[in-house]
């Protein structure tokens, strides 16, 4: 596994935001997951919306180094398996997150307490990314 963590946001958490990122996978099997993390205090204490390029999506949290699912892996077909190129992106709207692909709703969680401010990336097993952008900020 490996971990890119470590920005820090200037955000609130307890006011409305809005978050994306696009990925592009160029090397690695379809069905390693890549993570966008966020309300990350450090690698075991943090939130996560995963993909994989078998077009399933999962929503959880490592707490306290114990990884939890919110929403275990669910197929969407607003996943791109060829190319594995997508947005993730996620936006709190009072005590919702809504969770987008592709700019598609697929679905939404409580929001909880973050852990920390800071946010980055996950990924289990081998392959190779590219993020065009990472955008944070309260609407």
């Amino acid at each position: 596994t490996s971990y890119l963590i470590g920005h820090p946001l200037d955000l609130n958490p307890a006011r409305d935001f809005k978050a994306e990122t696009i990925i592009n996978q160029t090397a690695g099997s379809a069905n390693v997951p890549f993570h966008l993390i966020w309300g990350a205090k450090d690698a075991d204490n943090f939130y996560f919306l995963g993909i994989n390029g078998d077009g399933k999506y999962m929503v959880g949290k490592n707490n306290g180094g114990q990884r939890v699912a919110i929403i275990d892996w669910t197929p969407s077909p607003a996943i791109n398996t060829k190319p594995v190129r997508n947005k993730l992106g996620l936006q709190k709207v009072g005590s919702r997150i809504k969770i987008l692909i592709n700019d598609n709703p697929v679905n939404e969680i409580a929001y909880e307490k973050f852990y920390g401010n800071l946010v980055g990336f996950e990924l289990v097993g081998k392959g190779k990314y590219e993020i065009d952008n990472l955008v944070f900020g309260n609407r």
